[in-house]
């Protein structure tokens, strides 16, 4: 694997955590939960396609989305 692709794959799984973290919390509502579901599934498939820097957006996305609570 390239290193660049762990670093991605780190990212999305960190973000994860702190997704869940939130969830735990209950501090989103269903429709964001879903939202950023769907936004942390297209960031994974996207940093195995390589596409890091489009990763990197969507996990910037989400963490502005769990952070504004």
């Amino acid at each position: 694997e390239e290193p660049a692709d762990n670093e991605c794959s780190d990212q999305v799984a960190s973000t994860d955590e702190a997704v869940q973290t939130k969830i735990d919390a209950n501090a989103l509502s269903d429709a964001d939960q879903q939202s950023v579901n769907q936004l942390l599934d297209e960031a994974d498939a996207l940093c195995t396609e390589g596409k890091f820097q489009e990763a990197t957006a969507k996990l910037t996305t989400i963490n502005g989305m769990i952070n504004k609570k």
